[in-house]
């Protein structure tokens, strides 16, 4: 069954492919009479356009002849020119001969761009499609060239022609720039410097709270000096408040450590956090 179908496929192959030709010469053979017509009209534009088409459908020495004899008689320059390339892949007398005066008479008046790009592109000159590397002639003077060459905007150049000569034109990728190297932190976020100053704060107001509430029980014991329970509960506030001063001193020697020799004060600032005081004490985000 395989082998059936594979046989069906290669059939139709070979049967497109005659109808495929067959079709390209009926087309060439009416753009070759609409281009004859033409030419005996004097319509020598639309001549060259239609026997040109003819040409490319089905390459024949009478149609390109006639096509150089249709330019040479409307004095198209360009198209001279470009037809006179053509006609070097035939050694036909006739358009060999035309494309000799097609040259003698436009070469020297005409120039040629040639761009090159790296990588793919795709090109255009005055709104014509120009094959890069392929050599186009143009008439002297300034024109347009669209240029895409993939992941960028599309570059709109304006190349100055000169008459006799050849401008080449070589176009790259605009490089891609590097991405910013990450920052380097040299210390700790000055996030920890602020929670330093932060709990030293707490703990200084505990110290201060905790002092007076130590001079209040002395005050309360002082009345008496008879109660023990008001004695040990002064000499507790007195304990806790040295407690809490070592600790509020700790806090600020650690903290002034911290901003001379360990956080780095240069880091960006929207990268810091936030810190704040609470009754429930220090609060922050990092």
């Amino acid at each position: 069954m395989r082998v059936v179908a594979m046989a069906l496929v290669l059939a139709g192959v070979g049967l497109c492919r005659p109808a495929h030709a067959d079709d390209d010469r009926t087309r060439a053979r009416m753009a070759y009479d609409r281009g004859a017509a033409a030419f005996e009209s004097g319509d020598f534009e639309t001549a060259v356009r239609e026997l040109t088409a003819a040409d490319e459908l089905v390459p024949s020495p009478t149609a390109l002849a006639m096509a150089l004899r249709s330019a040479l008689r409307g004095d198209f320059p360009i198209a001279s020119l470009e037809l006179a390339d053509r006609a070097e892949r035939t050694t036909d007398p006739e358009v060999t001969s035309l494309a000799q005066e097609a040259r003698r008479r436009y070469a020297s008046r005409a120039g040629r761009l040639r761009v090159r790009c790296q990588g793919e592109c795709t090109l255009a000159v005055d709104g014509r499609p120009l094959e890069p590397g392929k050599r186009q002639w143009l008439m002297p003077g300034s024109h347009e060239l669209r240029a895409d060459l993939g992941d960028e905007p599309e570059r709109i150049l304006h190349p100055k022609i000169s008459a006799g000569d050849l401008t080449d034109m070589d176009l790259a990728p605009k490089p891609v720039a590097p991405k910013p190297m990450p920052k380097r932190e040299h210390g700790l976020s000055p996030t920890w410097f602020w929670v330093g100053v932060g709990v030293t704060t707490v703990a200084a107001g505990a110290t201060v709270w905790s002092g007076l509430d130590t001079n209040r029980r002395y005050d309360d014991f002082a009345k008496t000096r008879t109660d023990p329970s008001l004695r040990d509960d002064g000499r507790a506030a007195e304990t806790r408040t040295n407690v809490l001063l070592g600790v509020t001193a700790g806090a600020a020697i650690a903290t002034a450590a911290l901003g001379l020799f360990v956080v780095d004060f240069s880091s960006d600032s929207s990268k810091q956090g936030s810190l704040w005081v609470s009754p429930g004490g220090v609060r922050g985000t990092f």
